[in-house]
């Protein structure tokens, strides 16, 4: 054996093509909504003291910026990489960018630092 690895090439079927255009053509307005835990959370901030909420927010932002490497790392191991894929993968790191502002701005509003 010369090391190979056994390939496999998936492909969608008409039925499942049918199911995926029904349900991009059925967006709401509640779809267009992010879910953000993060957000969610913060807002029982108040609940912790203020040496808790520091850390929070530190928790928070280190997460973002791990899963930014992870996400960085999938994209470079992918063998294809359209150019659809490749707005997806900027599209996660500008929302954290925003998601990691958005944090800054949580932390001098709650009095912390800059």
């Amino acid at each position: 054996m010369n090391g190979a690895q056994k390939k496999r090439v998936y492909s969608i079927r008409q039925k499942g093509r049918h199911a995926v255009q029904r349900w991009m053509s059925a967006m709401k307005p509640q779809d267009i909504f992010a879910d953000d835990p993060v957000k969610t959370r913060f807002q029982y901030i108040r609940l912790l003291n203020r040496e808790d909420q520091r850390q929070w927010l530190d928790q928070a932002d280190a997460a973002l910026l791990q899963q930014n490497e992870e996400v960085r790392a999938e994209y470079a191991a992918a063998q294809y990489q359209n150019p659809i894929d490749q707005h997806v993968f900027h599209g996660v790191l500008e929302m954290n960018k925003l998601r990691r502002r958005w944090i800054h701005k949580a932390r001098i509003m709650m009095g912390g630092e800059n």
